[in-house]
């Protein structure tokens, strides 16, 4: 934080909250839902955001919070999740979090299990132990049975590993605009406003949006305070490995000390 900061992250809560989880910006969500989404939902012309914060119907279920959840206009549901810090059991929250959704969509008395489609979209800044025998970095999941025919459509999974992906693609795509949208929130920091993709107008209004010189007092304090939460958490998640470690190498010498003699 104490270079000069021109444009923000918007991988961290406060970018992506900024450009993605605002009323004024909800045709950007649009855009890029349409983009990453369209083979599986068709094309979505509007979005209601729904309340982030689903609490269980029994005290002693979790609370839970989405980075963005809401609906379109064929009643859909999209739960859209920005993970930066590496989790060895995400795929059991996503799972969780879809759970919860379709508990809070069922109405009391119905019989037929009414329960919109969900799509479950997820970006990870971090490599998962899921899919790590592969290079390949989008990865879409459906019930499916052993003959690999779906068994349902009501949920899609789609999970998106950015640090794969620019390790894979140096420079601005050309063509795809899928790749397009995952190179600028990757490079968001480092881009330049003439190198921006020109297939979609939407890119030069995220742009802007991560100007930091664009920023009120209250914003900049903000994003500020967003990263040094997250540098906070990374830091105390390195400490506490390299204590486990440390602990972990005297353990094992003292086991073959004992062993040995």
């Amino acid at each position: 934080m104490q270079n000069k900061i021109t444009n923000i992250n918007p991988l961290c809560d406060f970018g992506f909250k900024r450009i993605f989880g605002t009323e004024e910006n909800k045709d950007v969500l649009v855009s890029f839902l349409n983009c990453i989404l369209s083979d599986q939902v068709g094309e979505i012309k509007t979005i209601e955001f729904l309340n982030t914060e689903l609490i269980g119907n029994m005290p002693s279920e979790r609370h839970l919070v989405y980075d963005i959840y809401c609906t379109n206009n064929e009643g859909d549901s999209f739960i859209i999740e920005m993970q930066r810090g590496k989790q060895n059991h995400f795929s059991n929250r996503i799972i969780s979090y879809i759970a919860r959704a379709i508990s809070h969509s069922l109405k009391r008395g119905d019989r037929l299990y009414e329960f919109p489609n969900i799509y479950s979209l997820n970006l990870l800044d971090f490599n998962a132990h899921e899919f790590e025998n592969s290079d390949r970095f989008f990865w879409n999941i459906n019930l499916k049975d052993d003959d690999n025919k779906i068994f349902s459509k009501k949920i899609t999974i789609t999970f998106i590993e950015l640090r794969k992906f620019a390790a894979q693609v140096k420079e601005v795509p050309k063509e795809d605009e899928k790749q397009q949208w995952l190179y600028l929130l990757k490079n968001m920091q480092s881009i330049q406003r003439d190198s921006l993709p020109s297939s979609n107008p939407i890119f030069d209004r995220v742009f802007n949006m991560c100007n930091y010189a664009n920023f009120s007092n209250m914003e900049k304090e903000a994003y500020r305070k967003s990263v040094l939460e997250y540098e906070d958490v990374q830091d105390a998640v390195a400490c506490a490995r390299e204590d486990g470690m440390t602990e972990g190498y005297k353990q094992g010498v003292e086991k073959g000390r004992e062993e040995g003699i």
